[in-house]
């Protein structure tokens, strides 16, 4: 009986994304999940969070405040 074929992880690394209409850098674990994602949500504002759904609240609060 042959051995089972060894499970090779994919490698980890930052993999360039769109998110909320922004470029971001998203870091994703072996489910595919993200770990971190940044990106720039103007051209002073640079956003760190755990993901998309995430960066995209935090925006739209930035967003918000900046109106008012």
């Amino acid at each position: 009986m042959p051995a089972p074929a060894a499970v090779v992880p994919a490698p980890l690394g930052f993999n360039d994304e769109v998110v909320a209409s922004h470029d971001v850098r998203v870091l994703r674990d072996a489910q595919h999940r993200s770990v971190i994602i940044y990106g720039y949500w103007d051209q002073t504002t640079l956003i760190i969070a755990r993901d998309e759904a995430a960066f995209t609240e935090l925006g739209q609060r930035l967003s918000t405040t900046r109106q008012q």
